[in-house]
């Protein structure tokens, strides 16, 4: 079972005992950071890719759905802007893949982040801020 996190539990809004998904209970989601095109694989399951678009613009590109989807349920991938810079950071599903009904979402603004779920034939966002 996870440590409760303030104003969670039991009985809250947030219990991070019921979180879904791949990333089992315990598991430390890593924290990458680059500024390179990165291939994000099953290995970032939980993961925060924070990307660096100062020098350039930058394409993140999901593993393909099909061959994402892990015994503990589904992959979820979130990445991160960082920069100010007038650079895009692209995510880009594996081949003709969809993230919801599009092969490519933009993120243009610093601190935008999208959160995105394998569904095994494609990705969905199931959080933008």
């Amino acid at each position: 079972m996870s440590a409760p996190v303030a104003g969670s539990g039991a009985g809250s809004l947030f219990d991070p005992s019921l979180i879904g998904g791949g990333m089992a209970l315990g598991k430390t989601a890593p924290i990458t950071t680059t500024a390179a095109a990165l291939t994000v694989s099953a290995l970032h399951d939980g993961a925060l890719v924070r990307v660096d678009a100062t020098t350039a613009n930058s394409v993140q590109t999901l593993p393909s759905a099909a061959a994402t989807q892990v015994q503990n349920g589904p992959v979820q991938i979130t990445i991160k802007k960082v920069d100010s810079s007038g650079h895009t950071v692209t995510i880009k599903a594996n081949g003709s893949e969809l993230i919801d009904g599009a092969n490519t979402v933009v993120i243009s603004a610093q601190w935008s982040a999208y959160t995105l779920i394998c569904n095994g034939t494609g990705w969905d966002i199931i959080a933008k801020v």
